[in-house]
């Protein structure tokens, strides 16, 4: 909008020696100031949203509200030719829900594993030391140290174990399936996720150079028309609507930029890492 207001400036510049020398009439002059007024209002609007979307980011970051917030991400070295193979695989191995569903899948075998240990009988070992005086056990009672020492192992087997252990152990095996099934499913979800965010990240980069090739033909086309303009072979309408051309296809190139920068976080959204 800057740029574009400076040329409005320079060409209204001209249009006012051509007024003076009789080239023109006063209603070309009135056309570019209404071109500049109109490039001023858009200016303005900006501004103001620039003002309001610095200041809810700065709340949202508890930053001080008076923070300036200037952008300065660009396009440069965004991966752009990895292939979508590299994103699958960092999903795979980055993607919290993955990880998650991994876990549970986990769990479940040493359920299983602790469950199948029921099949096993208990083994205990035990040991003791005991000292007593008097000696009560002899007649009189004798005022004398008795002491012994025992140890032992102990085996125990329950038998209720042979006919619930194996319906513990199906029923593990099923909440292991169903992990199995959770698993594939969160895979295939986050396979369809980072395919359709490749896709419009790719799209993203073919529509920002179609619409350079557009703006790079807008402005051709201003140049053209200001030639012919300063010879008098256009008139001043002419002459707006080839800036108007040219303003609108460099916002759009800039959206598409932005659009760029969206996507591509989108896609590393879709894998898990952002």
């Amino acid at each position: 909008f800057q740029n574009n207001k400076k040329l409005a400036q320079e060409r209204l510049k001209n249009i006012q020696k051509f007024y003076q020398q009789g080239m023109v009439t006063r209603n070309e002059i009135i056309r570019g100031e209404l071109a500049i007024k109109n490039l001023d209002q858009g200016i303005l609007t900006l501004k103001n949203n620039k003002k309001i979307l610095n200041y809810n980011l700065s709340i949202a970051l508890g930053l001080p509200t008076d923070t300036e917030i200037v952008p300065v991400e660009s396009l440069q070295n965004k991966e752009s030719g990895i292939g979508i193979e590299y994103y699958v695989n960092l999903a795979h191995d980055s993607n919290p829900l993955l990880k998650s569903a991994k876990t549970n899948i986990d769990v479940a075998d040493k359920n299983i594993e602790i469950i199948k240990t029921d099949r096993m009988p208990t083994i205990s070992g035990f040991g003791g030391y005991s000292l007593q005086r008097p000696i009560t056990t002899r007649n009189p009672v004798l005022d004398m140290y008795s002491g012994g020492w025992q140890t032992g192992i102990s085996l125990s087997y329950n038998i209720d174990n042979l006919f619930k252990t194996k319906e513990k152990v199906k029923l593990g095996e099923l909440q292991k399936t169903q992990a199995n099934d959770a698993m594939t499913l969160t895979q295939q979800n986050i396979d369809m996720a980072v395919n359709a965010a490749y896709t419009k990240y790719q799209e993203s980069i073919q529509q920002a150079e179609i619409l350079n090739d557009a703006k790079k033909l807008a402005e051709e086309n201003y140049k053209i028309t200001e030639a012919k303009y300063l010879n008098q072979l256009a008139v001043q309408a002419e002459m707006i609507d080839a800036q108007n051309q040219k303003l609108q296809s460099e916002l759009d190139y800039a959206n598409g930029e932005i659009n760029v920068l969206y996507q591509y976080y989108n896609l590393l959204k879709s894998t898990g890492t952002l």
